[in-house]
């Protein structure tokens, strides 16, 4: 909070807090490992124990890789989960990152431009291919969950979705 005396990069990170407590920490990512955007995550993903990045790793914010290239990387490693160990898994997405007809494939082409006659013509195609984005996406998230509920899922594996952007159209 804006009132917090402790500065933000005397914190622990999520990560690390995790590892003390004796959890095995992954992540996967379908963002850039390089870029004037990425060199920041890609130093939190140095802090856990593995880290996988899929598709083309160095195209920054151009990168068309869709998210759907995490699951198999994602099933190996819940399939392979060690009897007695903690997990705790950070997928990240490229979710709904501007360039939005980038972030889906073809058959999530589902809401098209007229479909927002109540909005202004210079919006319309962002807002169509923005929730195109995002039915793309819930699809992904909705793929990672049935990952972990075909496993049985010990009580103390973590699994938690958290949406990193905000867009205003």
């Amino acid at each position: 909070s804006c009132n917090d005396t402790v500065k933000w990069y005397e914190c622990e990170t999520l990560m690390n807090v995790f590892k003390s407590i004796g959890y095995k920490t992954y992540w996967i990512s379908n963002q850039s490992q390089k870029g004037a955007f990425d060199n920041v995550p890609t130093k939190y993903s140095e802090l856990c124990d593995s880290a996988i990045f899929v598709g083309n790793r160095f195209k920054g914010i151009c990168k068309t890789d869709y998210d759907e290239l995490l699951l198999p990387p994602l099933r190996e490693l819940a399939n392979c989960r060690q009897n007695g160990t903690n997990n705790f898994y950070i997928i990240h997405m490229m979710g709904s990152h501007h360039y939005f007809t980038s972030r889906y494939p073809q058959n999530f082409d589902v809401f098209k431009p007229e479909d927002y006659i109540d909005r202004e013509n210079f919006q319309r195609k962002d807002l169509a291919t923005y929730d195109n984005s995002i039915l793309y996406n819930d699809s992904v998230v909705s793929e990672i969950m049935k990952i972990f509920k075909r496993k049985p899922i010990k009580l103390k594996d973590k699994v938690k979705y958290i949406n990193e952007d905000r867009v205003v159209i």
